[in-house]
C-alpha cells in the first residue's frame, strides 16, 4: 500500500508535508520532491525508493506493475518509477493499457511543463485532483482528506452529490461530495499544462462473445487464473495469505494460490446466515491451510462506524465494509499482502440480479405494454413477494436495475430530501444515459458494464482500497487483470448465466482444484445483521439521535425517518438499509464539516 500527493502552485512547498503526514497510515516513509514548478510526495513502508524517480522529469506511482519485468525489457528502466516515465514518452495514454497491475500514477514531464495522472484501468486505486483553491493551485492525492489540510483548499459540501448516493449508497458522481474534488475516472489519464484540464480513457470494458464451446472456454479460464495468480505473486516468498468466505471466487483464487493462511470474518448470535467462517475452515482442513477466523457482533461493528467513514473519504454504505475492516487488521497481524477474490462476479456474471430466473423470463413473453401497467397498479403497494415480481417483470432496466445494490427509489429520495439538497441527478437518470450508450448490448452485458463503470470503482474498490490502508495491507486481485477481462468477455451469455447458475463458465473451469459443493455453492455475499441490531434497543437509541438531530433536520425530512425507525423497531417493516445509509453519512458529515476529524489526526 502506497500513496502520491502534489502540489502545483506559486509556491510548491505550501502545506505538502501536511498533506503528505495525513496519510502516513498507506506507509510509514515518504520523500518528497519538489522544484519551481511543482511539489510531488509518495509513501511507503516497503520499497519506498522503487516508487519515485527524478531527473528533472518527475514519477511517482501507488500500486503494483505485475509484469515490470517483461515491460523492463524494452526500457532497461532502474525502478519502476521510471519505467512509467519511459513508457509514457514512447507510447503516451496507450502505455497504460500494457500494465498489468494497480495504480495511481504522477508523472511531470519537464520540457512540456506537463502534469500527467493515471489511474488503473478497474479503478482499485483511488485517485482524486482539485482546482477548487484560493490561489488556483492544482492539488492531487489518493485521499482526497489530504486536501483538508492544505488552506488554500475551498472546502464546500457539494449539494449535488447526496440525492444519488441515497439510492446507490455510494459516491456515484466524479465530482466527490466536496464541490470541486473529483475522482479521475478509472481506465483514463490527465494531462494538465498552462491551466488546463484534459481527460481521456486509454481504456474501456468491452463484451465480444465468440462462439467457442464450453469446454474451450473452461480451458481458457483456467489457463488464464493459473497465468494471473502466477503474475501476482511476483516479488513474494512463501508465507502467503488469502480471504475466504464460503464463496466461488475466493475460494477459486486461495486453491489456486496454496497460502500458508486464510481468512474470515462472521457474524455472532445469527447461525450460518451471517456467518460462514465454518465454511471457509473446512475448505482450509480439506486443502492443508492454516485458517483464521474472527466472529464480532453488533457493538464492536458500531464501535468502528466513525473510524471507517473518516478513512473512506465520502460516506459510504456498503455494510460490507465492517467485515472487511475486521478482515484487514487479522490479516495484517500475519501478514503484508494478502490475495482476494474481487472482481469475478462482475466479469463472469456472477450477481443473482445479472439475467431472469425462469419464471421472469416466461412472464416477460407477455407484451411490455401490458407489464407495465400492472406494474403501475402495484408499485407504490406493500412489496410482498409477487408484487416485486410484478413490478420489476414491467419495468425498464434503468428502473430495475442500477447495479448491484439500489437503496432509495428515486421518488422515496425526492420525499425524505429538503428541497435545497434534492438537486442531484436521479440513479434513473444516470442509468438510463449508460444504457443509451450501450444500446447495442444484450441485458446482461448492459448490467455487468453498469457494474464495472460505476459499482466497482465507486464501491467496492473504494472500501477495499480504504479499508486495506488502514493497516498498509497489500491486497492483490488476480480476476482484476486485462488478461483476465479479455478471456472472460468472449463468453457468451448462455455460459455466464445458465439453469440458474451465475458466473457458469467460471464454476466449471473452478472444478478442476475445488469440490463441487465449493464449485456450485449459492452466492452469499457478505451479509451484515443490522436488521437484528437495528430491534436492539441501545442501537435504536443511537440512530434516533443521529437521524433526528439539528444536522439531519438540515439535510432530511426526520418525521419520515423516525417513522421508518420506529416501524423497523416495533417489526411492522423492514428498513434496515434505508436507515443505515441515512446514517453513515451524517457520520460522515459530522466527520468532515463539523467536528473535522481530519484535524486531530493531522
Amino acid at each position: 500500500m502506497g500513496a502520491i500527493v502534489g502540489v502545483i502552485s506559486k509556491n510548491n512547498n505550501n502545506y505538502l508535508k501536511g498533506m503528505t503526514n495525513l496519510l502516513s497510515h498507506r506507509g510509514n516513509r515518504s520523500k518528497e520532491i519538489i522544484n519551481k514548478d511543482i511539489g510531488v510526495s509518495v509513501r511507503y513502508s516497503k520499497n519506498l525508493e522503487d516508487n519515485y524517480y527524478d531527473n528533472g522529469d518527475i514519477s511517482v506511482v501507488d500500486g503494483n506493475i505485475y509484469n515490470y519485468s517483461e515491460l523492463n525489457e524494452e526500457f532497461n528502466a532502474s525502478n519502476k518509477a521510471e519505467l512509467l516515465i519511459k513508457g509514457y514518452k514512447k507510447y503516451k495514454g496507450s502505455f497504460f493499457k500494457k500494465i498489468r497491475g494497480v495504480f495511481s500514477i504522477a508523472l511531470w514531464l519537464k520540457d512540456t511543463r506537463t502534469l500527467v495522472l493515471a489511474r488503473d484501468p478497474f479503478g482499485v486505486r483511488s485517485l482524486y485532483y482539485t482546482k477548487n483553491t484560493n490561489d488556483d493551485s492544482l492539488l492531487f492525492s489518493s485521499e482526497s482528506k489530504a486536501f483538508m489540510v492544505n488552506k488554500n483548499f475551498k472546502k464546500k459540501f457539494n449539494k449535488k452529490a447526496l440525492k444519488p448516493f441515497l439510492s446507490f449508497q455510494y459516491a456515484a458522481l466524479d465530482e466527490t461530495f466536496f464541490e470541486g474534488v473529483y475522482k479521475l475516472p478509472h481506465g483514463s489519464f490527465m494531462q494538465y499544462k498552462d491551466g488546463e484540464i484534459n481527460i481521456e480513457k486509454y481504456w474501456k470494458a468491452e463484451f465480444k462473445p465468440n462462439k467457442a464451446s464450453l469446454e474451450e472456454h473452461i480451458t481458457d479460464i483456467r489457463d488464464i487464473m493459473e497465468k494471473s495468480v502466477e503474475r501476482h505473486k511476483v516479488g513474494l516468498g512463501e508465507n502467503l495469505g488469502s480471504f475466504l468466505s464460503g464463496g466461488v471466487d475466493s475460494s477459486y483464487i486461495a486453491a489456486l494460490l496454496e497460502p500458508k493462511e486464510t481468512f474470515s470474518v462472521g457474524f455472532a448470535n445469527y447461525g450460518e446466515a451471517f456467518d460462514e467462517t465454518d465454511i471457509a475452515k473446512d475448505l482450509s482442513k480439506i486443502k492443508g491451510f492454516n485458517h483464521n477466523k474472527k466472529v464480532i457482533n453488533g457493538d464492536e461493528c458500531l464501535s468502528v462506524v466513525r473510524k471507517i467513514q473518516y478513512h473512506m473519504d465520502e460516506p459510504q454504505a456498503n455494510l460490507s465494509s465492517i467485515p472487511l475492516y475486521f478482515l484487514v487488521h487479522m490479516a495484517k497481524e500475519n501478514m503484508d499482502v494478502v490475495f482476494s477474490g474481487e472482481g469475478a462476479d462482475e466479469l463472469f456474471g456472477g450477481y443473482d440480479l445479472y439475467g431472469d430466473t425462469p419464471k421472469m423470463a416466461m412472464y416477460k413473453k407477455l407484451p411490455f405494454k401490458f407489464r407495465r401497467a400492472i406494474r403501475e397498479k402495484v408499485k407504490d403497494k406493500p412489496q410482498t413477494r409477487l408484487n416485486a415480481f410484478l413490478n420489476r417483470g414491467g419495468a425498464y432496466l434503468y428502473e430495475d436495475f442500477i447495479g448491484e445494490a439500489k437503496v432509495y427509489t428515486p421518488k422515496e429520495a425526492n420525499e425524505i430530501l429538503r428541497d435545497e439538497y434534492n438537486v442531484g441527478p436521479s440513479a434513473y437518470d444516470i442509468a438510463k444515459d449508460f444504457y443509451e450508450k450501450n444500446s447495442s448490448e444484450p441485458e446482461i452485458t448492459k448490467q455487468q458494464l453498469m457494474d464495472i463503470n460505476y459499482w466497482m470503482p465507486g464501491d467496492i474498490f473504494q472500501k477495499a482500497d480504504k479499508m486495506a490502508a488502514i493497516v498498509d495491507l497489500d491486497v492483490r486481485m488476480p480476476f482484476l487483470d486485462l488478461d483476465v477481462m479479455e478471456v472472460a468477455s468472449k463468453i457468451p451469455e448462455e455460459y455466464r448465466v445458465y439453469k440458474n447458475h451465475h458466473k457458469y463458465a467460471l464454476r466449471e473451469a473452478s472444478t478442476n482444484v475445488l469440490p463441487d459443493e465449493w464449485a456450485f455453492r449459492n452466492k452469499k455475499g457478505m451479509p451484515v445483521p443490522i436488521r437484528h441490531w437495528l430491534k436492539d434497543e441501545g442501537c435504536y437509541e443511537e440512530f434516533k439521535e443521529v437521524l433526528t438531530n439539528d444536522v439531519a433536520k438540515e439535510f432530511f425530512n426526520t418525521d419520515i425517518l423516525k417513522t421508518m425507525l420506529d416501524d423497523h423497531y416495533s417489526g411492522s417493516d423492514s428498513y434496515q438499509r434505508h436507515l443505515w445509509t441515512v446514517y453513515v453519512f451524517l457520520i460522515w458529515y459530522d466527520i468532515y464539516f463539523i467536528k473535522e476529524d481530519y484535524l486531530m489526526e493531522q
